[in-house]
């Protein structure tokens, strides 16, 4: 399946099937995380990052997330 390659080789992953995760390329070495809660209850995030040597949160919460909140992220790699 092509989304899974593509899961697997995200910087920031969840196991958390509420938690949704998008990855966008700022420039060479960085990119924006975003993830939101799809839920109206408070969700652990639960993140795993790979080869990350720099997270920087821009918005909200990396380790929770209120109902329907979400948490900006950038990640240096």
């Amino acid at each position: 399946m092509i989304a899974k390659e593509i899961i697997n080789n995200r910087l920031v992953k969840t196991e958390n099937p509420f938690v949704s995760v998008t990855q966008h390329r700022f420039d060479d070495r960085s990119a924006v995380i975003v993830a939101i809660n799809n839920t109206d209850t408070v969700q652990k995030c639960g993140f795993n990052f790979e080869n990350v040597n720099d997270v920087e949160v821009l918005y909200g919460n990396k380790d929770e997330l209120t109902k329907c909140e979400a948490v900006i992220m950038k990640v240096s790699y």
